[in-house]
């Protein structure tokens, strides 16, 4: 793994973003009743996930790392800073769970965004009695960070830290950030006759285009290709993926297709499903 040592201008950011929530987080910075001087504790092997997301998504990251061989990390020293690039946004105390990796009591960490000197960072505060094992990988998962637009970023600008660290270790892969679309197709279209009616269902598409689906709509056709009959199912996401098209002939044979909507527009039509109402 590649070390990217911190400049001065870059640890004293990272110091006076970290003092700088002792104004209004006097309780976080304090540490336990006879706290140590913290030890340098490099952290390794650091990963981001997922590497392909969509952009403004309030994202679930999941974090890895693993502290090196100068120490474990407690209550005494653990403070953690986790920086995303600038155009990441976060919401001023983001929730952070500790995943894997940490014993004792490890519930409900305190957090807080630092956002300092173009830093998007959220650093948290080991609890008192929890503890993470030199040389023990571990994860955590960050709640209420915003994406930003679609691009790509490089590894670089991913980091785990320690606030008492020497050396920062970038993720080991760069991220992704897509440009949402309208969903994906529909699948499994399938229509069933009824009395002048056709009860028509479908299975979501495998790529909702990075927004959530707020609706279907399904359209019979009659052999000149002309618009017979149609129904929708609306909701976010909709709850029932079928509907019934009313009105339709009976003994008449129809093309059923079915598009799936959302903020940013509507899908390819799926494949067709014929039906002749009873």
């Amino acid at each position: 793994m590649r070390h990217l040592f911190v400049s001065t201008k870059r640890s004293a950011m990272i110091v006076s973003a970290v003092a700088a929530l002792s104004v209004c987080s006097v309780a976080l910075l304090s540490g336990p009743a006879g706290a140590v001087t913290p030890t340098p504790t490099n952290v390794t092997g650091v990963t981001f996930t997922p590497s392909n997301t969509w952009a403004h998504n309030g994202s679930h990251w999941t974090v890895g790392f693993t502290p090196s061989s100068t120490g474990a990390l407690d209550s005494n020293n653990g403070i953690v800073i986790v920086e995303f690039p600038s155009k990441f946004k976060a919401v001023p105390h983001p929730k952070v769970t500790l995943s894997t990796g940490f014993t004792g009591t490890c519930a409900n960490p305190a957090s807080q965004y630092l956002p300092r000197e173009g830093l998007t960072a959220v650093a948290f505060f080991f609890p008192q009695g929890c503890a993470l094992a030199a040389l023990t990988p571990a994860t955590v998962t960050i709640t209420g960070i915003t994406n930003p637009v679609f691009g790509s970023y490089p590894a670089s600008q991913f980091i785990a830290t320690t606030f008492a660290d020497q050396a920062d270790t970038p993720a080991t892969a760069g991220i992704t950030i897509l440009q949402r679309t309208a969903p994906g197709a529909p699948t499994g279209v399938a229509a069933t006759p009824l009395s002048a009616h056709a009860r028509v269902t479908w299975t979501p598409p495998a790529s909702n285009g990075g927004a959530t689906i707020t609706s279907y709509s399904a359209v019979a056709r009659d052999p000149s290709n002309a618009v017979a009959g149609r129904c929708e199912q609306v909701g976010s996401p909709p709850v029932v993926n079928g509907c019934t098209i009313t009105g339709l002939t009976s003994g008449v044979t129809y093309t059923v297709r079915v598009k799936a909507a959302n903020s940013v527009g509507a899908s390819a039509a799926s494949s067709g499903a014929t039906v002749t109402p009873l």
